[in-house]
């Protein structure tokens, strides 16, 4: 009987009666070459797989020495309790180690003896090397994301990697607190300024923005218990926007509190989206672009509430882009540090505001991050409009459904040791692909970032 698994989530006990049937060593070697930055669309952090097993993490950041600063894709292992070992990578484009320092998490770069072939091995036993391996299978790529499940309501985020830092790449977009439990919402002007209670809002008032923009939440919000960040993140506090400012800018940084109130006066350009900015009409003598984003952190332009009555209580968008801290003022009794960024300035300011004030919120790493070794993936597919769907499967051949966008990608077939069997293009949306030379058995069928499982 022929059984096909349309869903990529395959349980733990039946991984491993796949493996002990078919007698699969604990962990195959994989080649990883050709690695492109449209790869990181859905997040920065790829966990790289042979399609038995996870093996370890490449981030695309922004990598920040002594003396250079530029963005690198970056292999990272796992250690033996699935944990990422964030603090020393290796380049995928050079032979060479990074290693984060366990305090500010500034890099230093070490060229290696081995040369360089065009590709970065993990090897059977877990390591990392430049060396070229015959007969090694290639690499199997899944977007890593946050995957936030509240209530009835589940959120996926895209993540960065910054220094020692790993940080949600967008804005938070919670309706409920981790737990489930209520936060107060559709307030009038009136009632927001008054409470003390956690509430959110939603730019304009307009639902839709909820999930482009994020949600804008009061300070109490921020500081409740049960929390407003997912399990084991938080909201950081003005020490850890203190740490990235003086990470990917560290000529310019200024170390807080200071009379100006920043922590940068250029550091602004490199956290800035290129996008979602209104540029200055007329920026003097040079040329003043809202951000070149090159941290990748993407802080857009989405605005705050607003306690003017001329702005119907939001104002700033495209202007500027606000974020709690979790850190108080010296006036503790009503007002709260946030950070902001403005159109016309590339400075990363710090002040304090009213708690009831509406601002965006990120949330960074409180917890290593962990993998499980013993799956192909820790995360869902990034889109439902993204399916294989497998129409049959047979001994002879198997037919699938792809979406059009997906017709010109390569699909690829691996066996259970993570070997690749079958490579062709992906030429229509049903597609044939002829299995009379495979044995019965559990085969994976990846296309661009998607992958299902089918026995035949």
């Amino acid at each position: 009987m022929t059984k096909i698994f349309t869903n990529f989530f395959i349980s733990k006990n039946f991984i491993a009666l796949a493996i002990s049937f078919f007698s699969v060593a604990a962990m195959g070697q994989v080649r990883i070459a050709q690695v492109t930055e449209s790869m990181f669309d859905n997040s920065n952090l790829l966990v790289v797989s042979n399609g038995v097993q996870n093996l370890g993490v490449i981030s695309y950041e922004y990598v920040v020495t002594e003396n250079t600063s530029e963005r690198l894709f970056v292999l990272y292992q796992l250690k033996s309790d699935g944990e990422v070992d964030f603090a020393n990578g290796y380049n995928c484009q050079a032979a060479e180690s990074i290693a984060f320092d366990v305090n500010k998490g500034r890099a230093t770069r070490t060229i290696l003896t081995e040369p360089f072939n065009g590709a970065i091995f993990v090897k059977a036993d877990g390591t990392v090397g430049y060396s070229n391996i015959e007969s090694v299978s290639e690499a199997i790529f899944t977007p890593y994301l946050l995957t936030d499940k509240r209530a009835d309501n589940t959120n996926k985020y895209a993540l960065v990697k910054i220094g020692k830092q790993i940080w949600m790449r967008e804005n938070l977009a919670a309706t409920t607190f981790a737990d489930g439990s209520h936060i107060a919402t559709n307030l009038n002007k009136a009632d927001w300024e008054a409470t003390k209670s956690p509430a959110y809002t939603v730019y304009d008032n307009d639902l839709s923005n909820m999930q482009t923009m994020g949600g804008l939440y009061n300070w109490y919000a921020v500081t409740n218990q049960p929390h407003l960040a997912p399990q084991g993140w938080q909201i950081p506090k003005l020490d850890d926007w203190n740490m990235l400012a003086e990470y990917i800018s560290p000529k310019s940084f200024m170390s807080v509190p200071n009379e100006d109130f920043s922590l940068s006066f250029s550091a602004g350009e490199l956290l800035k989206s290129i996008n979602n900015w209104i540029t200055p009409p007329n920026p003097g003598s040079g040329s003043l672009l809202p951000g070149n984003n090159m941290s990748m952190l993407n802080c857009q332009a989405f605005g705050s509430t607003s306690t003017s009555k001329f702005f119907n209580g939001y104002s700033g968008k495209g202007h500027q882009a606000y974020f709690w801290t979790s850190t108080l003022s010296e006036d503790d009794d009503k007002k709260a540090i946030f950070i902001r960024f403005f159109w016309d300035s590339q400075t990363i300011n710090y002040n304090q505001e009213d708690k009831f004030m509406g601002y965006s919120v990120r949330c960074v790493a409180q917890t290593p991050i962990k993998i499980d070794k013993n799956q192909t993936t820790s995360v869902e597919n990034i889109t439902n409009n993204q399916q294989i769907t497998i129409l049959s499967a047979n001994e002879g051949s198997i037919h699938i459904l792809i979406p059009r966008s997906m017709v010109g990608n390569n699909i690829t077939v691996y066996n259970m040791l993570g070997s690749q069997i079958i490579k062709r293009t992906a030429d229509n949306e049903t597609l044939s692909i002829n299995t009379s030379s495979l044995s019965k058995g559990i085969y994976i069928i990846h296309i661009g970032t998607t992958t299902c499982k089918v026995i035949i």
